[in-house]
């Protein structure tokens, strides 16, 4: 199974990550490749700095590039 994993380095340490899953949507007998982002996260020091909202955008515009679709649920509570 294809996964992507982008990573945000600060000071060569890891501080912030996210992971997209492969999929599709099947619509008129059409499928559209798609990718979840089913997993997002950023050190509790490193919060609130936007590393989690540019790396959600450096992932939409690499998939965009390629045709491919990002999918987000957003997280509740």
């Amino acid at each position: 199974m294809e996964e992507t994993t982008l990573v945000y380095r600060q000071d060569g340490h890891a501080v912030a990550m996210l992971n997209l899953l492969p999929g599709a949507l099947v619509y008129e007998n059409t499928r559209i490749p798609i990718r979840y982002v089913y997993a997002v996260a950023t050190l509790t020091e490193h919060r609130g700095k936007g590393i989690a909202r540019m790396l959600l955008k450096q992932a939409n515009e690499m998939l965009c590039s390629q045709g491919i679709a990002t999918v987000l649920v957003p997280a509740t509570k």
